[in-house]
């Protein structure tokens, strides 16, 4: 049953979002899944060739260390096992044992695949939290640095931060900056840019509230305050979407509150 369990974590459509769509759980928790499995082989290695033939082979692959096996996979989705297909998971989960295994090669392969913008959309996720774990400095250089852009741009009085290029990964690399805690002035400017932009949407402005706080922005701490009473003016949300965004982005401003938040933020809220 545990292993059982641990594949429909993995490997389904289990949580249900905001929006009320079915959608895999959080790559955090996918991932944390995927590395019980690996870990519980080979002693229940007949339990997972029941419950998962596809995703048996990938975890065979990686306690081998297959690196070339796993690219195919991350690539493609395709195994022997028969009716794998990329909906189904196999590309995150050979992304979560690349992330794993950390030679520079596999580092490389996912460092390559993120910036593929032909890559699935769920597939750059969770590279993103494979990524996430690794050495700080080397992501920043390898990734984040060549997605945003340069420190002279991002000062330009004006700037729509939401119109520069690589807009498919705006989202992904803010998560990035937050996760991998490391302040750096070109980043922080970024991820504050987007507080500053009104074309940015509420799910832009929320990852932006979150990584500002997780490097311990405390300036932004009134504004987050606001935005958890509902008023999203300090955050230059665009009017239209205030009420459809006002229960998710005050969830997000508190959880962003428990990080640089003191005794007055619970007065005030």
């Amino acid at each position: 049953e545990i292993v059982t369990h641990l594949v429909r974590v993995a490997m389904t459509k289990v949580r249900i979002t905001w929006s009320r769509d079915m959608s895999f759980e959080y790559g955090g928790i996918r991932q944390a899944a995927g590395r019980a499995i690996r870990r519980l082989m080979p002693e229940f290695e007949s339990d997972l060739k029941e419950a998962d033939p596809a995703l048996a082979e990938l975890v065979d692959f990686w306690k081998q260390r297959n690196i070339e096996k796993l690219t195919e996979l991350l690539k493609t989705g395709k195994g022997t096992a028969g009716q794998v297909q990329i909906e189904k998971g196999i590309p995150e989960m050979a992304a979560f044992a690349l992330g794993d295994i950390q030679t520079p090669e596999a580092r490389n392969i996912l460092f390559q695949t993120i910036l593929d913008g032909k890559t699935q959309l769920d597939t750059q996720w969770a590279i993103a939290d494979a990524i996430a774990l690794l050495d700080p400095e080397e992501v920043m250089n390898q990734v984040i640095l060549k997605l945003i852009p340069t420190l002279e741009e991002l000062e330009k009085p004006g700037l729509k931060v939401t119109a520069t290029p690589n807009k498919r990964w705006h989202e992904m690399v803010i998560y990035l900056v937050g996760q991998l805690r490391t302040p750096e002035q070109r980043t922080l400017k970024f991820v504050e840019s987007f507080l500053d932009d009104p074309g940015a949407g509420f799910g832009l402005k929320a990852r932006s509230m979150l990584a500002l706080a997780y490097l311990h922005q405390e300036k932004f701490k009134k504004a987050f305050e606001d935005a958890a009473l509902g008023n999203f003016q300090s955050i230059n949300l665009d009017k239209k979407l205030w009420t459809k965004a006002s229960e998710y982005l005050k969830i997000k401003a508190i959880e962003a509150l428990s990080e640089i938040g003191d005794a007055d933020s619970l007065k005030r809220i």
